[in-house]
């Protein structure tokens, strides 16, 4: 079964990842975060969201991915 990475991200964008977390984010399939987080995200070509007051959305769109055989979804977070 499939399951959502939550991965830290700081102000010092991609660099902030450790190697294991950025390798995580290269093979997303979802990828959902704030707008700035996912600015630094802008070279992956997968769906994003971008989390403002729309939890409830996020839920759907994480439920969606899920049901997937090969989801890989990434939550970025401060």
């Amino acid at each position: 079964m499939s399951k959502v990475t939550v991965l830290g991200i700081s102000d010092g964008g991609l660099e902030s990842l450790t190697a294991r977390s950025r390798a995580l984010l290269d093979r997303a399939t979802f990828v959902a975060g704030g707008e700035r987080h996912l600015a630094f995200c802008a070279h992956l070509k997968v769906p994003t969201l971008a989390i403002t007051n729309n939890l409830k959305e996020l839920a759907e769109r994480l439920a969606d991915e899920l049901k997937k055989p090969e989801a890989r979804p990434v939550v970025l977070a401060s």
